[in-house]
């Protein structure tokens, strides 16, 4: 096996590793890899040309690094199995109906987070951020979808709940309410 096999080994190795085989970084982790194999591969072709046996060990220490820190990262990020927090009694909606279990506060941050990022911040980042687990996070983007609020938009080959134009309005309107409230 020469030496490029063994680099190409030890990148797809460390790209298991930080993206932690979690779908929702996928498409990130992906370019991460393609510029870390470009520069990599730039530095090695001039590395392996003088000696062989120090860049290969210290690249296989290097990838166990990143295999190791990717998965005490994705541990910590992770909200599988996570029991909801609940919401505080201060967030429940006025006099209205709620959309789903989430309160008329944590349905606006999650739509004000599709306004802001997409879906590309993350379902874990999300869940974290409004104190559910995934199962009431589905359940409230199906909901939101339903009313409207959402939508299904493609992009890579696949479909992404983003925010409508209904959605928008939404929380514009909510944020004059909010002004004039104080």
């Amino acid at each position: 096996m020469n030496e490029r096999k063994i680099a190409l080994w030890a990148l797809i190795i460390t790209f298991l590793g930080w993206v932690g085989i979690k779908p929702d970084h996928f498409i990130s982790a992906v370019l991460w890899l393609w510029e870390l194999i470009k520069t990599l591969f730039i530095i090695l072709s001039d590395i392996f040309t003088f000696s062989i046996n120090i860049p290969i060990s210290l690249l296989i220490i290097i990838s166990v690094i990143c295999f190791k820190v990717g998965k005490i990262h994705f541990k910590n990020n992770s909200s599988v199995g996570e029991e909801p927090h609940g919401v505080d009694e201060t967030d429940e909606a006025d006099n209205s109906e709620p959309l789903s279990d989430l309160s008329e506060r944590q349905q606006l941050v999650l739509l004000d987070i599709y306004s802001h990022a997409g879906p590309h911040k993350g379902y874990g980042q999300i869940m974290r951020k409004l104190r559910i687990d995934s199962h009431m996070l589905n359940q409230t983007i199906e909901q939101l979808i339903e009313l409207g609020y959402l939508v299904m938009a493609g992009r890579f080959g696949q479909n992404y709940p983003v925010l409508s134009k209904y959605g928008r309005d939404v929380i514009i309107q909510f944020v004059e309410n909010q002004h004039q409230s104080n």
